[in-house]
């Protein structure tokens, strides 16, 4: 078709008033199916470029759920083992008796026995125990392996120690904390 006559045929086509409504017609057909259309698509390739980056990320992350799964059962165990090592309650003479004992094992002599504050907590207690006593640097290496192999839970919360002021080795100071089950109750703290 010769150019003059397209555009005698697009003239005829205006006169007609024909155009008009086709071009409406495109533009809406355009709108409402194409552009939509257009849209769910370029959301679909971002949806399927995330899932692929997750396929390939989902190696490693099974990796690191396998070791928290695996350090979790290790402190669940943990747990489990120093709740077996908490007694119901303060249990200070045969702590004593065990402390006096290790003490003697040792070559430590012990001076001094006293109990602290008594703090109780929603799931266990600690009470305060100071001690003063006496001996070599060997006899307080022994005194300290010993009383880590109590079977019951303890913790070493104040140590001095210094150059004995009579004779030979050494004095020392120490707060140890013996932890026990509590009946619940309040956070609140008793002078024994």
């Amino acid at each position: 078709m010769h150019p003059a006559a397209a555009i005698r045929t697009f003239d005829r086509l205006l006169q007609l008033g024909l155009l008009a409504p086709v071009l409406v017609g495109g533009f809406a057909a355009y709108g409402l199916v194409v552009a939509p259309l257009e849209t769910r698509a370029r959301a679909a390739q971002e949806r399927v470029a995330q899932l692929e980056h997750l396929l390939r990320a989902a190696p490693a992350v099974r990796r690191e759920y396998a070791e928290l799964r695996r350090q979790l059962a290790d402190l669940e165990s943990r747990a489990d083992s120093v709740r077996q090592r908490i007694p119901d309650g303060p249990e200070e003479a045969a702590f004593l008796e065990q402390l006096h004992q290790a003490a003697e094992a040792a070559g430590l002599t012990l001076d001094d026995y006293r109990r602290g504050n008594a703090i109780r907590g929603s799931q266990h207690a600690q009470l305060e125990v100071h001690i003063t006593g006496a001996g070599s640097h060997e006899a307080i290496c022994r005194f300290f392996d010993q009383l880590r192999q109590f079977p019951r839970q303890t913790q070493t919360q104040h140590l001095a120690i210094r150059e004995a002021s009579e004779g030979a080795g050494y004095e020392i100071r120490l707060t140890l904390l013996l932890f026990y089950r509590s009946s619940g109750g309040s956070n609140e703290a008793r002078r024994g």
